[in-house]
């Protein structure tokens, strides 16, 4: 009695392990599995029975040492894989902050360089000699022009 209900036991276990199993996308692009096909679009998926042993053999205890050696190496480059991309994250964050930083700077220059060549009467700069000369009406205008296109550059 107590063996048929172990092979019973068995049988329905094995019908179990080969029921089917279907896989479909939805329309947001993830993917999902299931034991009845959900829409048209679910596909059976086969899948390969992998014999297991209850007793197992001096090859698969190796195999299995082996693969927690390697799920312990892939956990590792797993954590140095976060910890980089963390570090990366932040120093990224920190140039983002640098660059907004010399942006205000630019800017604040910028409009305070503008300011003074609309405040003064007359612009005036040296040439090749070292001589000292005025811009005329049409150079002191490019000239604000110019300090306009700084502010606008630097100044969101």
């Amino acid at each position: 009695m107590r063996k048929s209900v172990f092979v019973l036991l068995f049988f329905i276990l094995q019908l179990n392990a080969f029921a089917e199993i279907y896989k479909w996308t939805d329309e947001d692009g993830r993917v999902h599995f299931s034991d009845k096909p959900v829409n048209k679009s679910a596909k059976e998926v086969q899948l390969h029975q992998q014999n297991i042993s209850t007793s197992p053999s001096v090859k698969q205890h190796e195999a299995e040492t082996m693969t927690d050696v390697q799920r312990r190496a892939n956990q590792s480059r797993f954590g140095d894989s976060l910890e980089t991309e963390r570090i990366k994250r932040e120093q990224a964050k920190a140039k983002k902050k640098n660059e907004k930083k010399r942006r205000e700077q630019n800017c604040r220059y910028a409009k305070r360089d503008l300011k003074a060549a609309k405040e003064v009467s007359s612009v005036f700069n040296y040439d090749e000699q070292g001589n000292k000369y005025y811009y005329n009406k049409q150079q002191r205008q490019a000239y604000i022009q110019r300090k306009v296109d700084k502010v606008n550059e630097w100044c969101d």
